[in-house]
């Protein structure tokens, strides 16, 4: 494997705030699978610090030693998370682009496959499948098989959606940078940048290759602190909002249809598990639901109904619901 402009073939493009514990084990991950000479001239590893006050840049300066191919940008402030991921991207340099989360972590063996794979079918999106990293606090010590039939290889960006090959989760997108580059970053929804850049991306690649790498390749932290404080629920109304949109760039308005089809079943559940992680109750998320759902004149009329149910209670049902379940398992 050899890349004769000198310019990475991938770049894995990490962004990172105040976790060098978590971030230690994922840059061993990676850089473990560098003992195979071949892939060191061939990638590099961009961190993009949030302005950490841990040890982070301590850490990353210690890796450095060992590691030329790691490069490291340090933010004089915290600026969001969504234009730190944005400029571990920009002050990349590789043909392809990663996206992986500090608490995440590469399958043994996974990133020669992927070389392999992103310079035989010079794709514009591939996706991966993840696994949950139980430990953190270290690398599973699975070994990447890959499947006998190889990538799912497909022609249709719409087909790469509907078939869900490109899924919302931070670590399982790989892209052409040079075409991320071009879409236009000015306007998004709070921390969904990641995915919408890439959404934006597909329909202008044109005769290029969507592929699908179906078995796992990376291990993805079990973090939850987005469903604090009810965030579920904005994430649900954001992908709503997302979809809903998707017509403007190519893609076709029935699938976004069908997609949308289920969503006031949804909302019932996603506002129940919002309560239940502290939504508050301002008018403005019922504004929003409102909003989102007019013409749905029963599922708003119970949303509000659930929507002034105090927390405490629903999580009271909650918590009786589990104990029940666990009683009867063990009859």
């Amino acid at each position: 494997m050899s890349n004769s402009v000198n310019q990475p073939l991938l770049s894995i493009c990490i962004p990172t705030y105040n976790r060098a514990g978590l971030l230690r084990v994922c840059l061993d991950s990676i850089f473990f699978q560098f003992k195979d000479e071949g892939l060191k001239d061939l990638i590099e590893v961009v961190v993009s610090d949030n302005a950490s006050p841990d040890s982070t840049e301590a850490l990353v300066l210690e890796y450095q030693k060992t590691f030329p191919q790691l490069k490291y940008f340090r933010n004089p402030e915290n600026i969001g998370g969504d234009l730190n991921l944005a400029n571990s991207v920009v002050k990349a340099s590789g043909k392809y682009a990663w996206y992986l989360g500090d608490d995440d972590a590469l399958v043994l063996g996974a990133l020669k496959y992927i070389v392999k794979i992103l310079t035989q079918t010079q794709p514009a999106v591939l996706g991966v499948v993840s696994l949950s990293l139980l430990d953190p606090s270290k690398v599973p010590e699975e070994i990447f098989v890959p499947e006998k039939t190889g990538p799912i290889i497909l022609d249709s960006f719409q087909e790469f959606m509907a078939r869900r090959y490109c899924l919302g989760i931070l670590s399982v997108i790989l892209f052409d940078r040079e075409l991320w580059l071009g879409v236009d970053r000015s306007e998004f929804h709070t921390l969904w940048l990641y995915y919408e850049v890439v959404l934006k991306l597909m329909p202008k690649a044109k005769g290029r290759k969507f592929v699908y790498i179906n078995q796992p390749c990376v291990y993805t932290g079990e973090g939850c602190g987005w469903v604090k404080n009810g965030g579920e629920l904005r994430s649900f109304l954001d992908w709503k909002d997302i979809l809903c949109s998707l017509s403007q760039y190519g893609y076709d308005e029935h699938w976004i249809k069908q997609e949308l089809k289920n969503f006031p079943n949804w909302l019932i559940i996603i506002l129940l598990r919002a309560k239940g992680h502290d939504l508050s109750m301002e008018f403005k998320h019922l504004k929003r639901v409102y909003k989102s759902f007019s013409g749905h004149v029963f599922y708003l009329a119970l949303a509000t109904v659930i929507f002034y149910v105090p927390n405490f209670i629903i999580k009271a049902v909650r918590k009786s619901k589990k104990f029940f379940r666990a009683g009867f398992a063990q009859i």
